[in-house]
């Protein structure tokens, strides 16, 4: 079996042919293959969607770099129990960034 594959299109819409022909879950992964729950990952998404493009996954976009992210991530380790209005100055002072959550002024 090959370790991390890609899973493109037309390998999920062999896999939902093979489904529909009434091809066991096994036999299908050692058809294409591929485990078992890659296979019973793509039927479930399958069935969901009812389309065979890929879910992308959300991600929040990077305001910061990875290295101020990870001394951000030591602070708030180091000090599990200060309150978030303390992290987000502490923060603010060596970084220069605002953390602190905007809050609207139309709902105060």
């Amino acid at each position: 079996m090959e370790s991390r594959r890609k899973v493109d299109k037309n390998l999920r819409k062999r896999v939902v042919i093979m489904n529909k022909e009434r091809m066991a879950i096994y036999a299908t992964a050692r058809d294409i293959n591929s485990s078992k729950s890659v296979v019973s990952k793509i039927l479930k998404l399958y069935e969901e969607i009812t389309s065979f493009a890929s879910l992308k996954k959300r991600v929040r976009s990077r305001k910061i770099s990875v290295l101020q992210d990870y001394e951000i991530q030591r602070l708030l380790l180091r000090h599990s129990f200060d309150i978030a209005a303390a992290v987000s100055h502490q923060v603010y002072r060596d970084y220069g960034m605002n953390v602190s959550q905007k809050i609207d002024s139309s709902l105060e």
